[in-house]
C-alpha cells in the first residue's frame, strides 16, 4: 500500500480551524462541547449545493477542507479564521473522501 500523502501536502492547507466536539445537551437543551482542537485546513468561500442529513438541499457559501480525517460531525462547533464572517457559521454537511489507503480527508460545508 502506498504511504499517505497528506504530510507532503500540508503547504496547501494554510488555515487553522478550531473544532469543539459536540458532547451533548444540557437539561435546558443548550449544547455542550469538548476541548478545542486545532486542525490544518483550507477554507474557501464558494457556493456549493449540498444535501443535509435530513435530505434537504441547501447552498453552502463556505467550505473547509481538512488535511486529514479527524472525525468531525455536523453537530460540532467550528471556528473559522477571522477573515470570515461569521467566524462560527452553521455547519450543513460533512463529507469524507477515501483513496487506496482508506479515509483521506474531510470537507465541511457551512451556510
Amino acid at each position: 500500500m502506498p504511504p499517505p500523502i497528506i504530510p507532503d501536502l500540508l503547504d496547501f492547507f494554510p488555515d487553522v480551524v478550531l473544532v469543539e466536539p459536540f458532547l451533548g445537551k444540557t437539561t435546558l437543551s443548550s449544547s455542550t462541547y469538548g476541548t478545542v482542537v486545532s486542525h490544518p485546513a483550507k477554507v474557501q468561500g464558494r457556493h456549493t449545493k449540498v444535501r443535509t442529513s435530513d435530505g434537504t438541499e441547501q447552498v453552502s457559501s463556505v467550505n473547509v477542507l481538512f488535511a486529514g480525517v479527524f472525525g468531525v460531525q455536523v453537530r460540532d462547533r467550528f471556528t473559522l479564521p477571522t477573515r470570515f464572517s461569521p467566524t462560527q457559521p452553521t455547519p450543513l454537511a460533512v463529507s469524507r473522501a477515501t483513496d487506496e489507503n482508506g479515509a483521506h480527508h474531510e470537507r465541511v460545508y457551512f451556510v
